[in-house]
């Protein structure tokens, strides 16, 4: 098995004062090859962005969230309010269990931001 460090990205989760003493690069060893990758300022699993910090500042879930809302709210005439508010709940629960199962053992600090901006969506959009 090789590692191409071309299409990898390695990140370390540190605080602020532990991450100034870590190295901007991490060697891996894989079947006596060594491949050195640079540390990357955040990375991307499964549509979720994580930054060293875990602060989710450029995460995704919310803007996602918010145009399929924003495309729900072009059919909205064509259906009853119930209806709406099935399809928004279905769409934000879906997205925040999706974001979840990748951002398990994150502070709650951090998710609770994320899954405030989210859950308000629908009504600010909808209603």
């Amino acid at each position: 098995m090789t590692l191409n460090a071309d299409n990898s990205n390695a990140i370390l989760f540190a605080t602020s004062r532990r991450a100034q003493s870590l190295s901007n690069q991490v060697s891996v060893n894989i079947s006596g090859v060594t491949v050195t990758i640079p540390l990357s300022s955040h990375v991307k699993i499964l549509d979720v962005v994580l930054d060293p910090r875990i602060t989710l500042s450029e995460h995704t879930i919310s803007k996602s969230c918010f145009y399929h809302i924003c495309a729900l709210k072009h059919i909205r005439d064509s259906l009853d309010s119930s209806m709406i508010r099935t399809i928004a709940a279905a769409l934000v629960t879906s997205l925040l269990d999706y974001a979840n199962s990748v951002l398990h053992g994150v502070p709650a600090k951090y998710l609770s931001r994320l899954h405030c901006s989210v859950l308000k969506i629908p009504s600010h959009v909808l209603l």
